[in-house]
């Protein structure tokens, strides 16, 4: 049936592979008052893109693909997609110690960290399973071409993504500002106070 279908110069979708991998860490955060905890995780928290930020998700892609050549080019006969990412979020050291009205505020703006970040993870999955579909149809008139087809696929997929990672941060700032915790960490004036 598939030299059959070969033979009628048919397209045979490529097979694909889509392998993801998270890994959740934590780093440490000292303090016992909303506000020298923003203050720590202002001085010691993650960056992104050089700034400040409360917790962080690194991506890792890599493509692979096989390639099958015929009498009308070249075309991907196989995608692997691995994507693995790493979750970073604070964990406060002086936990135990929280009157109980810190501790929900800091569960709270936890549980929205880690939420956020998996928002992250997703915008990135959505980006790349496009680029997999993408790479499904493609075709060129040799294999050297449909490779560099593939690679510039990618870049722009992840270039796409970017900008959907911005205006999603964007977007969060203000629900982020107005966690009970943060509000708490910033005072009536909207500087670090009790």
């Amino acid at each position: 049936m598939l030299l059959f279908l070969l033979g009628l110069g048919l397209a045979i979708p490529a097979h694909a592979r889509f392998i993801t991998s998270t890994r959740t860490k934590t780093f440490l955060v000292p303090g016992r008052t909303p506000a020298a905890l923003l203050a720590a995780l202002a001085k010691n928290g993650p960056r992104v893109s050089g700034h400040l930020a409360y917790a962080r998700t690194r991506m890792k892609s890599t493509v692979e693909a096989g390639f099958v050549a015929d009498a009308r080019g070249c075309r991907i006969s196989r995608v692997d997609v691995n994507v693995k990412f790493e979750i970073l979020v604070p964990r406060a050291r002086d936990y135990a110690a929280f009157p109980p009205a810190v501790k929900r505020d800091w569960r709270r703006f936890r549980r929205h960290l880690i939420w956020h970040e998996k928002q992250h993870r997703r915008i990135w999955l959505s980006c790349l399973k496009r680029l997999e579909k993408d790479l499904r149809t493609v075709r060129a008139s040799n294999c050297s071409r449909a490779r560099r087809i593939m690679r510039r696929l990618h870049r722009a997929a992840l270039k796409r993504c970017d900008r959907l990672h911005d205006r999603f941060d964007i977007k969060e700032r203000r629900r982020t500002r107005r966690m009970p915790f943060v509000r708490r960490a910033l005072g009536p004036a909207g500087k670090a106070g009790s």
